[in-house]
């Protein structure tokens, strides 16, 4: 089982609803949250999985909780932004949130 690392805190940007076929720049949707883990690089098993065939690395994290993080939200933490490329359960008996991120180049 994983446990939470006190300290480690990110931040979500989502893009907001389109507008006149136009869509803004994202916006802050969660200010503060904590990982419960740093992001780590995927396993192969994972990448065979969710079909990753992007040239960009890919890593994993999770969230306590059931927060409101979907994919293609961009996720900071440590001065390092990454997309979200996708959202599950993790099979824990602790309420966690998995996430796929790829680092924004």
């Amino acid at each position: 089982m994983t446990v939470p690392v006190p300290g480690i805190t990110a931040s979500t940007k989502r893009n907001p609803a389109a507008s006149s076929g136009k869509v803004g720049a994202p916006v802050t949707k969660i200010a503060s949250l904590t990982l419960a883990f740093a992001p780590m690089p995927v396993s192969p098993e994972i990448v065979e999985k969710y079909k990753l065939s992007s040239p960009r690395k890919t890593y994993v994290t999770g969230v306590m909780g059931n927060l409101d993080v979907i994919e293609g939200d961009l996720l900071t933490t440590g001065g390092v932004t990454y997309t979200v490329r996708a959202v599950g359960k993790w099979s824990s008996p602790t309420a966690y949130l998995k996430l796929l991120i790829e680092e924004v180049k």
